[in-house]
């Protein structure tokens, strides 16, 4: 009898143990296994390196810029790798990110060139582009000062011979797939849902205030 019981007892942990070895497999396509063989970030964008000139057509960057860029929000972009899988690097994320947003692609088209998932991308996109943002707007588009103002509104006398201006607004509509229940708020006066992005440049063309987001029918 205390053997059966020993039996049951051992067939019992057995069965445990398979169905938590199942649970724990993870399944990965076989293109997103090779993508450190095949992938673009890792095949292509290599060879880009040694041609700044192509690199910078694909990325709208130099690769001194690239680097700089991963410098600054290299750690802020890092993820930890897990038990079951090797997280992407921090320069293959920002890659991933600047590839979007220099060619404007639908995600299921960088994540089949970088050999990744789409919802992998439709995370990393918008995570890198926040972490962009938070790393330079300080140094690069912070709000200007009184005596900034100023001195843009004579540089727009100046050079345009345009007084009391302190910049020149544009706005465009971006285009977007109206979101659930929300009407007509986004809803454009050329027929198209859309979001809209308003910017201010200096006498120098910089940009010196953006906004991004505004409801289309405004």
């Amino acid at each position: 009898m205390e053997d059966i019981t020993t039996i049951a007892a051992l067939y019992l942990l057995w069965k445990s143990y398979k169905r938590s070895n199942k649970r724990r497999s993870v399944w990965v396509h076989n293109i997103i296994k090779r993508r450190t063989q095949f992938g673009e970030y890792h095949c292509l964008i290599k060879e880009l390196r040694l041609d700044d000139c192509r690199f910078q057509r694909y990325f709208r960057m130099t690769c001194v810029q690239f680097d700089d860029l991963l410098a600054r929000v290299g750690v802020r972009i890092s993820r930890m790798d897990t038990n079951y899988r090797r997280s992407l690097s921090a320069a293959e994320r920002l890659s991933i990110c600047l590839r979007y947003l220099a060619t404007g692609d639908s995600f299921r088209t960088i994540a089949n060139s970088f050999r990744v998932g789409v919802s992998t991308v439709s995370t990393i996109i918008p995570d890198v582009a926040t972490a962009i943002w938070d790393c330079v707007v300080e140094e690069f588009m912070a709000v200007p000062s009184t005596e900034e103002w100023r001195s843009i509104a004579e540089k727009f006398e100046e050079r345009w011979n345009f007084p009391l201006c302190c910049g020149a607004l544009d706005g465009k509509h971006v285009v977007l797939k109206a979101p659930e229940n929300t009407g007509s708020q986004f809803f454009n006066y050329k027929g198209t849902f859309s979001l809209v992005l308003l910017a201010v440049v200096d006498a120098e063309r910089c940009f010196r205030v953006i906004d991004v987001g505004g409801y289309g029918r405004t």
